[in-house]
């Protein structure tokens, strides 16, 4: 059998004088085993002036002191702790509300739904149009695909949306790559080259995908979105001329040949500005090549239309003379400017030789010096006097014309 010792137990009774008042108060809280208290023992105590019954023990307010010292960084630590837990939370929740719309996801994916029934041949949106629209699409995916990184404290709603991203990215990709395809192959056949739709299309779709979700992307493809680019700015020239047939039809031959020359030449020098691909760049030498026949009938039916009975049609030979020499100086020169001037020399020997062989061509409108923009070409002043010719008064599709406007075209290649 154990037995158990008895414990007694006992608590001050505390007496006080504040102000002559005597205060004398039992302080039960503060009970102890017997033998911890004397009598007589003094005691440190704090009071409340108002109240002067209610007072403590020093030692209890300073422990009670701490304990509320501490409960104040508890509640802090929390306060901190909760802010914090909101500001992530907000990443997830109020930045990402729109993540939770369906329509956000509709309206990336359909970014390019103003061009889906676009063709150059019934348009007249330009093709910068279309990729400045690329751009803008790519700077929402990338926001979008980085506020969806933030949400790294809810890993399961993370994960929602980047299946979603995916998705929509690639929904995205194959819609701009139907346009693609579209327009290049429709500038494919006239030009008489070889179709590359799918090869688009997977250039096309791989492109895009590379730059806003590249675990999405199949691979690269054998063009990369600035060249698509390029090429759709030159079969945009098929549908839409810098200068309309009709203008040209009023120009003597050699003049017809030096703006084709030119054109030409500020297609190649964007190819080597762009280091375009070699493959690339023997599609549009050969569809140049093969387009210019049409280029040249357009032109003479824009004639046929307004030729009197007594005018001597274009000779097409001549235009096409013109062109291939001043193109075969500016691939031994490796420049337009040398190539220009060889090219003017050649066109104005050219011009005289067939006004005094038939002289009725002095005779036609075209050929009259309000409208012939070689009449004041000097053919002696020689190639660097030519090089040297500041803007001044010069007849619009002259040699000088297209000099200035080849500096033009550099200037803004560069910048």
């Amino acid at each position: 059998m154990t037995k158990h010792r008895k414990v007694y137990y006992e608590y001050p009774i505390v007496t006080y004088s504040i102000d002559n008042i005597t205060y004398t108060e039992d302080y039960a809280i503060r009970e102890t085993p017997v033998g911890y208290y004397q009598v007589g023992q003094k005691i440190p105590i704090r009071y409340d002036e108002k109240y002067p019954r209610d007072f403590v023990f020093q030692d209890e307010f300073r422990r009670a002191k701490f304990l509320i010292t501490m409960a104040g960084y508890i509640g802090i630590c929390i306060y901190l702790f909760f802010g914090l837990a909101n500001k992530i939370h907000g990443n997830g929740t109020e930045k990402g509300k729109f993540l939770f719309q369906k329509q956000t996801w509709v309206k990336l994916e359909e970014s390019f739904v103003e061009y889906e029934d676009f063709y150059f041949s019934d348009s007249q949106i330009a093709p910068n149009e279309l990729w400045l629209c690329i751009e803008e699409t790519k700077i929402h995916f990338q926001r979008l695909n980085l506020r969806i990184d933030e949400m790294k404290f809810f890993k399961k709603r993370q994960k929602k949306y980047k299946e979603q991203y995916k998705q929509s990215a690639m929904t995205a990709a194959g819609n701009l790559a139907d346009i693609y395809s579209r327009l290049l192959s429709e500038a494919y056949e006239i030009c008489g080259l070889e179709d590359e739709k799918e090869i688009i299309w997977q250039s096309a779709y791989s492109g895009f995908l590379n730059q806003i979700c590249p675990l999405a992307s199949p691979g690269n493809g054998i063009y990369s979105l600035e060249e698509l680019n390029f090429m759709t700015q030159i079969a945009y020239q098929i549908y839409h001329p810098s200068v309309s047939y009709e203008s040209l039809s009023r120009l003597p031959e050699e003049c017809i040949g030096l703006e084709l020359a030119f054109s030409y030449a500020k297609i190649h020098s964007e190819m080597v500005y762009l280091a375009c691909q070699k493959n690339m760049n023997s599609k549009i030498e050969q569809g140049f090549a093969n387009y210019i026949p049409i280029y040249l009938n357009k032109i003479q039916q824009a004639q046929g239309e307004s030729l009197e009975n007594w005018e001597i049609p274009l000779d097409m030979d001549e235009i096409q003379n013109v062109y291939t020499y001043t193109i075969d100086q500016y691939h031994i020169n490796h420049s337009f400017p040398v190539a220009l001037w060889y090219g003017a020399v050649f066109a104005s020997e050219q011009m005289e030789v067939r006004q005094e062989a038939e002289p009725s061509l002095f005779h036609q409108e075209r050929y009259k010096k309000e409208n012939n923009p070689f009449w004041d070409f000097d053919s002696q002043i020689g190639l660097k006097n030519f090089l040297q010719l500041k803007e001044m008064d010069y007849k619009k599709y002259s040699p000088q014309y297209y000099l200035i406007k080849w500096k033009d075209f550099v200037d803004d290649l560069r910048f």
